[in-house]
């Protein structure tokens, strides 16, 4: 389905709907979030993990050991995902077994926090949508960030990222547009369980954005999760290491990409992504 007609399909419901007005989450909906690296995923994994409802560790990397996504990897055929496709049994039923077992350790692990409910934070979730509807049917809503294509890519060479993005501008372009199509294809097929975040206007208008996701969540706002963005309770694992030199909540990096590639290359970058950023802004506006 072409950009035009995915973004007609999720303007128009929220153009025709009420339902975009209130949360379609209870309590204890799982909570996915995407978008693409240095989209701001770590930013509001730790904005929720200090709400006293969520418990959103550092990635987990369930999905991606699922579909074994690691290039070259000596030992894939051996690991018990891919081995265990010798059963008789479709990926979707397979999915479906493993989802539960890993909805159940979630809800587990947050209970024995005191919180009835949880996030899982990867950049790729976007593109692990439709596996992740296979594993937790429609029991989520999804979170989808996205930032100046620019910036985000700037901050994606500056990290490296080499054990997830392949080396070259062209390729990381490509699978930056692999979860932006993702996620507005998922956008189009279920609108009311879909919320597209700005990175600027959170890191601009911290309070009032925040406010809003968190009403969309049916989460209780008092106004204080950035003050616990670098506690030690947000917990240590795998997570973009740059958000620990932070103190907080900044806007510093906005517009750093237009600053950083040659003109060359902004125009490339431009040519390739402008159709889909402004399709997800467009949806994300949708929202009050």
């Amino acid at each position: 389905m072409a950009i035009t007609d995915l973004l007609r399909r999720c303007v128009g419901w929220a153009a025709h709907s009420d339902a975009h007005r209130t949360s379609p989450a209870d309590t204890n909906t799982p909570i996915l979030i995407g978008g693409f690296y240095r989209s701001g995923t770590t930013l509001l994994r730790r904005l929720l993990d200090a709400h006293p409802a969520v418990h959103c560790p550092p990635e987990l990397k369930f999905m991606r050991d699922v579909l074994g996504e690691y290039s070259d990897d000596p030992y894939g055929y051996l690991r018990f995902f891919n081995a265990c496709r010798v059963l008789p049994l479709e990926d979707s039923e397979r999915l479906a077994v493993w989802g539960r077992a890993y909805a159940e350790l979630r809800t587990r692990a947050a209970e024995r926090l005191g919180k009835q409910r949880w996030a899982d934070k990867d950049p790729e979730n976007a593109r692990y949508l439709p596996h992740w509807e296979q594993a937790l049917g429609t029991r989520f809503v999804y979170v989808h960030l996205i930032r100046d294509p620019l910036d985000t890519l700037a901050s994606v060479r500056e990290m490296g990222f080499e054990k997830s993005l392949p080396p070259a501008l062209s390729e990381q372009v490509a699978r930056w547009r692999a979860n932006s199509e993702a996620a507005l294809q998922f956008f189009a097929r279920a609108p009311e369980r879909g919320y597209c975040l700005s990175y600027e206007s959170l890191v601009e208008q911290p309070q009032t954005t925040l406010g809003r996701l968190l009403d969309w969540l049916a989460l209780e706002d008092d106004g204080t999760l950035a003050r616990g963005l670098n506690d030690p309770a947000r917990g240590r694992g795998l997570e973009d290491p740059k958000i620990d030199q932070t103190s907080g909540i900044h806007s510093e990096s906005l517009g750093r990409g237009a600053r950083e590639f040659d003109p060359e290359s902004r125009v490339f970058i431009r040519r390739e992504v402008d159709e889909l950023y402004r399709a997800l802004s467009a949806f994300a506006a949708t929202r009050p």
